[in-house]
C-alpha cells in the first residue's frame, strides 16, 4: 500500500504531467533560416516567432533555425513549398537562376537608397508574388539588407584596380559583376567567409556591413569603401496549405504579426548600417567614402549590367524594370 506521503508524491508527478502537457504548443512550425543569430534578419525572424506566440497563446510556436542548420540556404525555398519547414527567411536573389524577376534588387548601383528599394520591390512584387504562389508559398514580406559595400585587401582607386582580384559571390549577377570587373568570381556562404578570406579563396566581396560585423570583417579585410552599390532584400515565406491548415484566428494573427515584422525590418535597415560602418571603423578596419571619379565607373559598370539582364529576363522582367523607371520619372 502506498503511504500518504508516496500517494501525495504521485499526485504532485501526475498533476505536474497534466501541466506540462497543457503547456505544450498544439501546433509547432520550423521556420529555416539562413543567417546567424546575430543577423537582424534572424533577430526579427525571433521576434516574430514570440509575437505569433504572445497572440495564439502559445498554441503556435515558431522554432527558428539559423545559419542554414536545418535547410541550407539554396534549399530553403524547395523545403517550404514541400512542406518539410513551414516557413523559411532566404535571400531573395538566390531564386533569380530561375526568374530573373528576382534577381532585380542585386543589379548593382540601380537601386541604391531606402527609398529607390522599396519603389524596386514594388515593381518587383506583382511577379514575385505570382511566382512563389505556383508553388504554394505564400510571401509574408520582404526585409532589406543595408546597403553593399565594398571589401578588399588592397586599395581600389579605380574600376581597373579590381582587375585579378578573387571576388566572393552570392548570386548571378554577382557572378557578372565580378567578370565585368575583370575578377575571379567565387561561391562563398556568409559563415565560411572567414576561412576563404584567410585561405586566399576570396580577397573581395561586395556585401553589407551587417555581413562584416557578423563574421568580425576587421579579421580578414583592411578596407571597406562604403559605395552603396545596391540593396538586397530577404523573402520571409510560408508554407501555404500549413498556413490553411490553421484556425482563422491564428491566421489573423500570423499575418497581423508578419506586417509588424515587415515594418519592424524597413525601419531599423540605416540605424543597422550607420552602427556597423562605425564598428568596422573602430575595429581598426579603413573606411573609405569614395571619390566622384570610382563612383562613375561603378555606375557604368552597372549600366551595362542592367543592359545585360534585360536582354535575358524576358517581357515580364522588362516590365518590371519599365515600372520601377516609370516610379523614378515621377519624382
Amino acid at each position: 500500500m502506498f503511504s500518504k506521503s508516496k500517494f501525495i508524491q504521485l499526485i504532485a508527478l501526475v498533476s505536474f504531467a497534466i501541466f506540462a502537457s497543457a503547456a505544450q504548443a498544439d501546433t509547432t512550425w520550423r521556420m529555416a533560416a539562413a543567417y546567424a543569430p546575430s543577423s537582424s534578419h534572424t533577430e526579427v525572424d525571433e521576434w516574430l516567432a514570440e509575437q505569433i506566440e504572445e497572440a495564439t497563446d502559445g498554441d503556435l510556436e515558431i522554432r527558428v533555425y539559423p545559419n542554414g542548420s536545418l535547410v541550407k540556404h539554396p534549399d530553403i525555398v524547395k523545403a517550404v513549398s514541400t512542406g518539410q519547414v513551414q516557413m523559411g527567411d532566404m535571400l531573395a536573389s538566390i531564386l533569380s537562376n530561375e526568374n530573373p524577376v528576382f534577381g532585380l534588387d542585386s543589379i548593382p548601383f540601380l537601386a541604391t537608397s531606402h527609398e529607390q528599394a522599396l519603389e524596386l520591390w514594388e515593381a518587383q512584387r506583382p511577379q514575385v508574388e505570382q511566382y512563389l504562389e505556383d508553388r504554394g508559398i505564400i510571401l509574408l514580406y520582404t526585409s532589406p539588407w543595408p546597403a553593399q559595400g565594398l571589401y578588399t585587401n588592397k586599395e581600389i582607386n579605380h574600376v581597373s584596380d579590381m582587375e585579378g582580384l578573387k571576388m566572393r559571390t552570392y548570386n548571378k549577377m554577382g557572378q557578372r559583376t565580378a567578370e565585368l570587373l575583370e575578377a575571379t568570381p567565387t561561391q562563398v556562404e556568409v559563415p565560411e567567409l572567414p576561412q576563404a578570406f584567410s585561405t586566399g579563396m576570396v580577397n573581395a566581396m561586395f556585401a553589407s556591413p551587417a555581413t562584416g560585423r557578423n563574421t568580425q570583417a576587421w579579421d580578414y579585410a583592411e578596407y571597406f569603401y562604403d559605395v552603396k552599390a545596391w540593396i538586397p532584400k530577404n523573402l520571409v515565406i510560408m508554407n501555404k496549405e500549413a498556413f490553411d491548415e490553421l484556425p482563422d484566428a491564428q491566421q489573423d494573427a500570423v499575418m497581423e504579426a508578419a506586417d509588424r515584422a515587415r515594418e519592424r525590418s524597413w525601419s531599423i535597415v540605416q540605424d543597422i548600417l550607420e552602427r556597423d560602418v562605425r564598428e568596422l571603423k573602430e575595429q581598426g578596419m579603413t573606411i573609405v567614402e569614395p571619390s566622384d571619379e570610382i563612383m562613375q565607373e561603378f555606375r557604368e559598370v552597372g549600366e551595362e549590367l542592367t543592359r545585360q539582364w534585360k536582354e535575358e529576363a524576358g517581357e515580364q522582367g522588362i516590365e518590371a524594370l519599365n515600372a520601377y523607371h516609370e516610379m523614378q520619372e515621377d519624382q
